[in-house]
């Protein structure tokens, strides 16, 4: 039997919630219009908007303000006043500081499957929101990789399984979005576990793919562990925990990150995000990462590089201050997917 040797999840209403803030500014933009346009009129105007500007903008608050900002040009005729396209601007603004909200069984889950398999962040966005949320979020220590992608595909999870793990077919990705965690992964070779979220963005939306054997849905993150058991590791053979030797362990910890697309240039240096690799000091994602380079790949960019920025000078941290580092990380506590 084919062994999971890696997991990746994705982020927004998968570990944090995400949605509702756009449900809430969604509202307060009809607020802000109300005397121009009804507002189930305005929000199928802006539904259009962001469709058809994804390609230009791709997945993200900042796209989602702009397309709101196109969407009151429109629906006025171009009349729309000066001071409420100031507020759609702050509205987006607070949007990209608003503080993170971590889900039920999200931190529980991660610290069980941490030790066992090779975890990997797997998030479409913008860039500098991901990374913010990220580093609010406490979750950091548990991931040996983090992707920040423009789109999710078959190709998008074939690259990043081969690059972070042993292929898709020793890979699981586990999500709230059918259409981008799912479909796609399983279509790569991989499992996808479906976990519904209350609120997903109508783009988001495409029937389950049932019939397929790596097919499961779970109620919450708190049942990956009895998914993994009864559907991935049933029977004989079942997939051994990750362990590997301590040079292995420490290889896998350094992984890229946040290139939105391809294989890196060989000349650019293999990333080392290593939130677990033995003698990183940090208490936030900034203090541990500074940027080395970028770089550009087809029509992609390569928005930043990172290496490590602080290194204890005697071997690795010990598991007393590893827990209380992540301890600190939880306390600090759609678009996006």
């Amino acid at each position: 039997m084919t062994s999971l040797t890696t997991i990746g999840f994705d982020a927004d209403d998968t570990l944090w919630q995400n949605e509702q803030f756009f449900r809430l500014t969604e509202r307060h933009f009809a607020e802000l219009l109300s005397d121009h346009v009804d507002t189930e009129h305005l929000l199928e105007r802006l539904l259009e908007a962001e469709r058809r500007n994804l390609g230009t903008y791709g997945f993200g608050i900042k796209g989602f303000t702009l397309s709101m900002i196109e969407t009151a040009i429109d629906v006025t005729g171009g009349k729309v006043p000066s001071e409420v396209i100031g507020k759609i601007l702050a509205a987006g603004r607070e949007m990209l500081s608003h503080p993170i909200e971590t889900l039920p069984h999200v931190h529980d889950t991660l610290e069980l499957l941490a030790g066992r398999y090779r975890l990997v962040l797997i998030t479409k966005g913008d860039l500098f929101d991901q990374e913010r949320k990220l580093a609010q979020s406490g979750l950091g220590d548990f991931f040996q990789a983090v992707e920040i992608v423009s789109d999710k595909s078959r190709p998008t999870y074939e690259r990043i399984f081969a690059r972070h793990g042993d292929g898709a077919e020793h890979a699981m990705m586990v999500g709230n979005s059918l259409k981008s965690d799912v479909v796609p992964a399983i279509e790569a070779g991989s499992w996808g576990v479906f976990v519904p979220h209350e609120l997903t963005w109508v783009i988001e939306h495409v029937e389950a793919p049932k019939a397929a054997p790596r097919f499961r849905e779970i109620g919450h993150l708190a049942n990956c562990r009895d998914c993994l058991s009864k559907s991935v590791n049933s029977g004989a053979g079942s997939a051994p925990f990750f362990q590997g030797d301590a040079e292995a362990r420490q290889r896998s910890d350094i992984g890229f990150y946040a290139i939105p697309g391809g294989k890196p240039p060989g000349s650019f240096p293999r990333a080392a995000l290593a939130w677990g690799m033995p003698g990183a000091a940090f208490q936030r994602l900034d203090d541990l990462l500074q940027p080395v380079g970028r770089d550009r790949l087809g029509h992609h960019e390569i928005h930043r590089a990172w290496q490590p920025k602080a290194l204890h000078s005697a071997g690795a941290v010990g598991k007393e201050d590893n827990a209380r580092r992540r301890s600190a990380h939880h306390s600090a506590e759609r678009h996006d997917t």
